[in-house]
């Protein structure tokens, strides 16, 4: 990192970093450390051309500031770029039993310096590549976590916020339930969810921001709530209290034989409202459209159940199967939406894009398992060079 960073200072030509292994050999680690370097150097620089100090003072003085822990009413853009890296790794990483802060994302991050070597532009691309990990991760004998910001939030949001927004402990949640999650992961996820939350400030997410943001992951984790079963008392209420929705007719699909209720009516209700939904029958209806188009039976693309076809007709199992796809989708979406937002602050605190004497070095990391083919890993240096 430190050659690219030079090189690209020197020679005016852009540089690439790139990093590939096996899960859990530390391609992670190693692009954070490698990020930080980056910015603690260029903060160092500022910091010896401002006051004339050492350079070994200055490094010291820039790593300090550059913590988390540090607070910063006018945070440079190398404050968020370091804060971005975390609240990037919180959302993309995902506990496993060879590596225990595995990324699941592909992530690209890219800076300009100044000939003077100062950090002028920075941007940072995740594509979350593992998304399955949502649910899959926490399945028995697996041994791996969900995504590391789910519990953090569910461990470290205030009881109040909790509580309006419907959240339970992470025993109690499908997506996180895990083997050995104790009381003390429970106090190690409280306390990284305290430095997240201070790098999302350090971001320039507001109050609103981030109370959007955790309404949008619990509306996540309530999907995987969702229970849903046949009814054969459509539009007149079931007798043990379950909500029966009549979104098998309102589809319009004449094959559409019967409708359905969510067993717990009270959580469909709340995820409902934390998506921006009239109501349960509205979700019921958006589920029974999607399982309709993606056709989910044993015949369709996307099936993993085996059977006779079931040409048209759509079972509880397959809207189950669709709250899943739609939690998936809607936590990709979140993860590109704090990116977005992390890229426009960095877009401000940055200089022009074409800045007199700027050299671009980009800096990508790529986790290509040994498993993966030779042509996944060509295509991800293609991307590294362009």
């Amino acid at each position: 990192v430190d050659e690219a960073m030079r090189e690209a200072v020197v020679s005016n030509a852009p540089q690439a970093v790139f990093v590939a292994g096996t899960s859990g050999s530390g391609k992670s680690e190693v692009i954070r450390h490698g990020i930080r370097y980056l910015a603690v150097a260029s903060v160092a620089r500022r910091l010896e051309a401002a006051s004339h100090v050492a350079a070994t003072s200055a490094v010291e003085r820039a790593a300090e500031d550059l913590s988390c822990a540090a607070g910063s009413d006018a945070p440079s853009i190398e404050h968020v770029l370091a804060a971005g890296m975390h609240v990037v790794y919180a959302m993309t990483t995902a506990a496993a039993p060879s590596s225990p802060s595995g990324s699941t994302a592909h992530l690209r991050f890219t800076t300009t310096f100044t000939d003077a070597g100062f950090l002028a532009r920075a941007r940072i691309e995740a594509h979350i590549v593992d998304a399955e990990r949502l649910a899959s991760g926490t399945a028995p004998g697996y041994g791996s976590r969900s995504f590391a910001i789910l519990y953090q939030m569910v461990s470290g949001l205030d009881a109040a916020e909790k509580q309006r927004l419907g959240l339970s402990s992470v025993a109690e949640l499908v997506f996180l339930d895990c083997e050995d999650y104790d009381t003390a992961a429970m106090m190690k996820d409280a306390n990284d969810f305290q430095a997240t939350l201070h790098a999302l400030q350090l971001c320039g997410f507001s109050a609103p921001a981030r109370s959007a943001l955790w309404q949008t992951l619990t509306a996540v984790l309530l999907l995987g709530q969702l229970r849903i079963e046949c009814s054969t008392e459509a539009d007149t209420g079931a007798a043990d209290g379950s909500v029966v929705s009549s979104a098998s007719e309102s589809v319009g699909n004449p094959a559409f034989s019967s409708s359905w209720m969510f067993l717990n009516p009270a959580t469909a209700l709340l995820a409902s409202r934390l998506l921006g939904l009239e109501g349960t029958d509205s979700l019921m209806l958006m589920l029974a459209r999607a399982a309709t188009s993606r056709n989910c039976g044993p015949t369709g693309p996307n099936s993993r159940r085996a059977g006779a076809a079931r040409p048209g007709q759509v079972l509880p199992s397959d809207l189950q199967d669709e709250a899943l796809i739609l939690a998936r989708e809607l936590f990709k979406e979140a993860v590109q939406s704090v990116v977005d937002h992390i890229n426009g602050f960095l877009d401000e605190l940055g200089g022009p894009t074409h800045a007199p004497g700027s050299s671009s070095a980009p800096v990508e990391a790529d986790d290509v398992s040994s498993e993966g083919s030779d042509s996944s890993v060509e295509d991800s240096k293609q991307a590294a060079q362009e």
